[in-house]
């Protein structure tokens, strides 16, 4: 599960990076689709990696918001994306959430293996 993890993390700092010619194009102004998109990444990052580090939570966590933060600033160094303070906290929100699913998840394999 760790190797996964760290693939789809590539991935996500590679997609982030790319320039927009590559990209579905859309509209610059504020778009809560994008927003959607990060919240949905960064929770789905943050179950995979919980499954992988158990221990770890919140290294884990940090290490998720420091990425989402880097990709922010790296876009804007790039000078053909843009740096939104809005993805960082669909970053966040994202990650919250995941690690909350994760628990639930975890206390739901737990109560089937009680009752079994």
């Amino acid at each position: 599960m760790r190797h996964f993890f760290w693939v789809i993390c590539m991935a996500v700092f590679i997609y982030a990076l790319l320039p927009p010619d590559y990209l579905p194009t859309r509209e610059l102004s504020f778009n809560w689709i994008d927003k959607v998109q990060h919240f949905i990444v960064f929770g789905g990052l943050c179950v995979i990696g919980s499954k992988g580090y158990l221990d770890r939570s919140y290294s884990l966590m940090f290490g998720l918001l420091m990425m989402g933060g880097t990709i922010e600033v790296a876009q804007y160094a790039t000078g053909w994306r843009h740096m939104e303070v809005y993805d960082f906290v669909a970053d966040a929100g994202g990650i919250l959430i995941g690690r909350g699913v994760f628990r639930l998840m975890c206390q739901r394999n737990q109560t089937s293996i009680d009752s079994a």
